[in-house]
């Protein structure tokens, strides 16, 4: 008995084989550490379906305008022969009178002055004329000669503009209907009677004095004028609503011209240049400055 107890004692002081590690317990994929939200499995995308594109860059999708071309695209309502003279009169009025503000009223005025309508045959042609027996002019400009009843001159401004601007002393009668000689000549009349008209305290009514002086001449815009500042509630330095509507002009319907008396006709001119016309021309000088 001694003896097993002896035995038994050796047995259990005997190294024991090393056992196999117990396997880790696996972690699910969508199994997070402890003390952390589980994370959503990953979606895998089905085969043979393609991925979306990704978004283009911010640029991409907001690009910057197109710059304008040389030549402007078809405004509305904008004559077909303003296509090819319009940008001729920007270059003349850069080249004579570079700082005129809104300088595209002068687009206006050619509409007003050569245009019957915006689709008639002389609509900005420079062999646009106007005969009466009264007077004849011609071209963008209505260039006008007036004649007296007994048929002598009463005026010529073909002959004033050409011995008062170096630019158009050359311009021979034979070649008036030359349409670079017509758009300098409106571009150095409007100048001279813009420095000469009284000045204003915005270029609207500015505008306004010089156009009002291009259809019935400077004297007449002085003598309204005048008469305005002698008128009670009347501002001789405002023109809508104010020298407008003070006027020594006749009010007689003309015949020849529609109906219309001189006041009515000088009027008109005004308004139909600054509030109908003269806006449909601005693209023509804002692309030629940004070449």
């Amino acid at each position: 008995m001694r003896w097993l107890w002896l035995l038994l004692a050796l047995a259990a002081c005997a190294p024991q084989p090393d056992r196999p590690a117990a396997p880790a317990e696996k972690t699910p994929p969508s199994a997070a550490p402890p003390g952390l939200p589980p994370r959503a499995p990953v979606k895998q995308p089905a085969r043979n379906v393609p991925l979306p594109s990704p978004r283009p860059p911010v640029a991409d999708r907001n690009p910057a305008p197109a710059r304008p071309e040389t030549a402007p695209a078809r405004q509305p309502n904008v004559p077909k022969g303003a296509l090819t003279y319009a940008p001729l009169l920007v270059e003349a009025q850069r080249a004579r009178w570079r700082e005129a503000p809104q300088p595209w009223t002068l687009g206006g005025l050619v509409e007003q002055e050569s245009c019957i309508s915006l689709t008639h045959s002389r609509c900005w042609n420079p062999r646009a004329e106007l005969k009466t027996a009264r007077e004849y002019g011609f071209g963008f400009g209505q260039i006008t000669i007036a004649y007296n009843a007994d048929g002598s001159e009463r005026f010529n401004k073909f002959a004033e503009l050409k011995a008062a601007h170096a630019s158009l002393r050359e311009w021979r009668w034979a070649d008036r209907y030359d349409p670079g000689y017509q758009l300098s000549a409106i571009v150095e009349m409007t100048h001279g009677l813009w420095q000469r008209v009284p000045p204003a305290a915005d270029a609207d009514t500015q505008w306004a004095f010089t156009l009002s002086s291009y259809n019935g001449g400077l004297g007449g815009l002085l003598q309204d004028r005048r008469l305005c500042a002698n008128s009670a509630g009347c501002d001789p330095r405002r023109w809508f609503g104010h020298i407008e509507t003070h006027s020594l002009k006749s009010k007689k319907p003309q015949p020849g011209y529609g109906g219309r008396s001189w006041f009515e006709i000088n009027r008109g001119h005004v308004r139909s240049v600054l509030l109908v016309r003269r806006m449909k021309y601005r693209p023509f000088w804002e692309q030629a400055y940004v070449q």
